[in-house]
């Protein structure tokens, strides 16, 4: 799978799984180590058939050698989940200067279809799925369909669209708690996952979400 992988999405792709009763979205900044390092817009569509779409848009602040103008990188995911949270697809494109790479991800009965294309070379591959793999991911619907209990978890084997591997996540909302947001005190989701915490308002907006990493979206 190392001629699949997008190298430079690796380095700096967040993929949020984000919910919302309806279409919308968030906008807000990325920093990290306290420093602003780009900004971050979060959208979800809720198709007729009950399809869920969930996209990001990160833009990123590069420092460029020899250059006083710091440089741009786009990141774009989306995932798209059926109406149970099964994950149907994902598409991923990083652009920085004039290079583009690009995967897009097909969840098929028994295997995974992916293509990823570097310039104007494409590679595909199908990956078969672990023994009892189930691609529904019920907490990607926390707060759109679903109203998760304090406590509510879930486990299971997700593919990683930065390496190709399959690896195990896990989710839990654990509660809520007080955050700072414009100033104010405010109550949010709280949601602990294998990789990344979200704060989310009462709609499934995120307040704040922070990596492993350490990279901090903050809403505006």
């Amino acid at each position: 799978m190392a001629n699949l992988t997008i190298k430079s999405l690796a380095a700096s792709a967040m993929v949020f799984t984000l919910t919302a009763i309806s279409f919308g979205q968030v906008s807000g900044t990325l920093s990290s180590k306290g420093k602003t390092v780009g900004s971050a817009t979060f959208t979800i569509r809720v198709s007729p058939n009950g399809n869920v779409v969930i996209s990001s848009d990160l833009t990123f602040i590069r420092t460029q050698a020899g250059s006083a103008i710091p440089g741009k990188s786009l990141t774009e995911v989306s995932q798209t989940y059926a109406s149970n949270g099964k994950l149907l697809a994902e598409n991923i494109m990083f652009i920085a200067d004039s290079k583009k790479e690009r995967a897009s991800i097909i969840y098929n009965a028994t295997s995974a279809k992916v293509t990823a294309t570097v310039g104007k070379e494409s590679r595909e591959k199908i990956l078969p799925y672990p023994k009892g793999l189930d691609l529904r991911q019920p907490d990607s619907l926390w707060f759109i369909t679903i109203q998760p209990k304090i406590g509510a978890k879930t486990s299971y084997t997700a593919l990683d669209s930065q390496t190709f591997q399959w690896k195990a996540k896990t989710n839990k909302y654990v509660g809520d708690e007080m955050i700072s947001y414009r100033g104010k005190k405010v109550a949010a989701h709280k949601i602990i996952s294998t990789d990344l915490i979200q704060w989310l308002d009462g709609r499934g907006y995120p307040y704040q979400v922070k990596t492993s990493s350490g990279m901090l979206f903050q809403r505006s």
